[in-house]
């Protein structure tokens, strides 16, 4: 079987070759490779020790980092900025805290390497040279059926590394799989151990999976899950909606709109946002969005939405109420947004409310109220229109 390998990573293997050490690229890069996904990082394997691999790529490379190596982990940085991650086959003690292991032990088998590793899809090695796929634990049988499946014991898998379960998860999520019947038993007995990974890190996972093309019923199977990483003020939305989300360019928007879908019945949304440590602008922004959900889609409303909140929120609740079969709103969002809608777009400015002997504190909410008339229709957004609205308006007050 053959595999396609950039020119750099051939050129790192060939070098640990003529080197006389092993060399295989193993992991997603070879997972994704036999999927036709173009890999976004390439990690290879090797027989050579960190200092081995230091010596023999020495002046040959643009750059060495040596971060990782007490895991055995070698960097190498090419002139074309291109990078591989060189990694000596290792074994793994304890895992204490069910994420990283006590310690680590060099091997000379990639066996022993690649028996360490999580599912079996990711536990595959190849050799461009000889064109050889190692595949001891039936990965290309489990990638024929986009099967999840443990390497070895599913709940010692689970126990080593809690993160584990967050990616068998956003695998479904982002690539279609499932869950063969005794890694997903496992990894819902498991769940427990996810307190062990930190907030960013389950933001991260969580948001890949909403982010996959199979997001809506994967994580409707999987709202246990869910209910750990969000909490308690977390409760299961309505996953039509989650599914009906319109499609838009801009991935920010897509990620918000999942987001916010899937917390729209929550009692506490700005709570999960911030325990998962999502920046303050952009949980404010959903969290204003759900607290103003539904929102009535006539043009006189939008505008002052615009008004109150600002185009990205009410952009982003426009998409919410569009999920729920108001399409209206998105053509509507539009035409309003042409419109006049906030103070900089009136044609009248305060210094003309002062003119006209409107004390300064009041100007704000004078201008206010004239914005709104225009909105509503009842004057237009011309300067000698607004002045006799202003006239009126002081007259009426005294």
């Amino acid at each position: 079987m053959k595999i396609h390998i950039p020119s750099f990573v051939q050129n790192a293997l060939q070098i640990l070759r003529e080197a006389g050490f092993e060399g295989y690229a193993v992991g997603g890069c070879v997972r994704d490779s036999m999927l036709n996904i173009t890999p976004k990082d390439w990690d290879i394997a090797t027989n050579a020790m960190p200092d081995e691999i230091t010596h023999v790529f020495a002046g040959r490379v643009q750059t060495i980092f040596q971060k990782n190596r007490r895991f055995g982990t070698i960097s190498i940085l090419f002139a074309s900025n291109a990078s591989v991650e060189i990694t000596t086959y290792r074994s793994e003690s304890d895992y204490a805290d069910c994420r990283h292991p006590n310690s680590v032990r060099f091997v000379q088998d990639i066996r022993e390497d690649l028996k360490r590793r999580d599912f079996t899809i990711n536990a595959l090695a190849y050799e461009p040279f000889s064109e050889t796929l190692l595949d001891y634990f039936c990965g290309i049988e489990h990638l024929g059926a986009r099967q999840i499946v443990c390497v070895g014991e599913p709940s010692a898998r689970f126990g080593e590394d809690a993160l584990r379960i967050l990616r068998a998860v956003r695998f479904c999520a982002t690539k279609g799989f499932c869950l063969e019947t005794r890694t997903h038993t496992a990894l819902l007995e498991s769940l427990p151990l996810l307190v062990h990974i930190s907030s960013e890190r389950k933001r991260e996972e969580l948001n890949a999976m909403l982010l996959g093309d199979f997001a809506a019923h994967v994580l409707r199977d999987f709202s246990p899950v869910l209910r750990v990483v969000l909490g308690e003020n977390w409760h299961e939305p309505c996953w039509n909606h989650f599914a009906a989300l319109p499609r838009v360019l801009d991935a920010n928007l897509v990620l918000e709109s999942r987001l916010a879908t899937l917390l729209l019945t929550s009692s506490n949304p700005l709570a999960i946002l911030q325990n998962l440590r999502y920046n303050s602008a952009q949980s404010k922004k959903i969290a204003q969005a759900i607290a103003h959900y539904p929102l009535q889609s006539s043009i006189p409303n939008l505008q002052k939405a615009l008004f109150a909140l600002g185009k990205d929120t009410v952009r982003l609740l426009a998409i919410l109420c569009a999920a729920r079969g108001d399409m209206q709103i998105l053509l509507n969002l539009e035409h309003a947004m042409q419109g006049c809608y906030n103070l900089a777009m009136l044609n009248l400015k305060g210094d003309d409310v002062l003119a006209a002997g409107i004390a300064r504190q009041q100007i704000g909410s004078i201008l206010r109220a004239l914005l709104f008339d225009v909105i509503e229709g009842k004057i237009a957004n011309e300067r000698g229109e607004l002045l006799c609205a202003l006239w009126d308006k002081m007259c009426y007050n005294t």
